[in-house]
């Protein structure tokens, strides 16, 4: 089975993660930043989510291939 879809650069010229599409060009320490900014957004239960400019002014896109009950109904 031929893998149709397009390759995507998930580094900038910079170096800096500009798309996060999977964890196999990723080192460590790179990971472990993310794991740690993730966990920044983390709440209780009934508590609202925090609040960031981290976005603002960017388009944010979730691109699913496959067929799904679950992403169909989300």
């Amino acid at each position: 089975m031929t893998d149709s879809r397009v390759q995507v650069e998930q580094l900038g010229k910079n170096g800096a993660l500009r798309h996060l599409i999977t964890l196999s060009d990723l080192d460590r320490s790179r990971m472990e930043r993310i794991i740690e900014q993730a966990m920044r957004y983390r709440r209780p239960a009934g508590q609202p989510p925090p609040r960031d400019e981290t976005l603002k002014g960017q388009t944010v896109a979730n691109l699913f291939f496959e067929a799904s009950t679950r992403t169909r109904a989300s």
